[in-house]
């Protein structure tokens, strides 16, 4: 039978790669967008947040607990608010019309 805490060690590890997998997405998306529109993206800053979430989650699968560690937490939020920084101005880039009023 398997154990609690090795469960959840498990878990832990488990939920990072989905996690990974979109933010590689997401990175594919903004280097296609930089590549044919000329504008710069950020993309590669997508793998900083990749890195700090995947480091989140070994250190909550090293932990026998999955809330409550001061580190684990910092690192989620720093590769949550380095997400927002980079997905929000990539998102007003790719759905502004892109040229001024004088074009109309």
């Amino acid at each position: 039978m398997i154990q609690a805490e090795s469960l959840s060690q498990t878990l832990a590890l488990y939920t990072w790669f989905p996690i990974g997998i979109t933010l590689a997405i997401y990175l594919l998306i903004a280097r296609f967008y930089a590549r044919f529109s000329g504008k710069r993206t950020f993309y590669w800053g997508f793998l900083l947040p990749i890195v700090l979430f995947g480091a989140s989650a070994i250190r909550y699968a090293s932990i026998s607990t999955l809330t409550n560690d001061l580190w684990g937490d910092v690192l989620l939020a720093l590769g949550g608010g380095i997400l927002l920084l980079l997905t929000v101005p990539l998102y007003l880039q790719m759905m502004s019309r892109g040229h001024s009023a004088d074009d109309r």
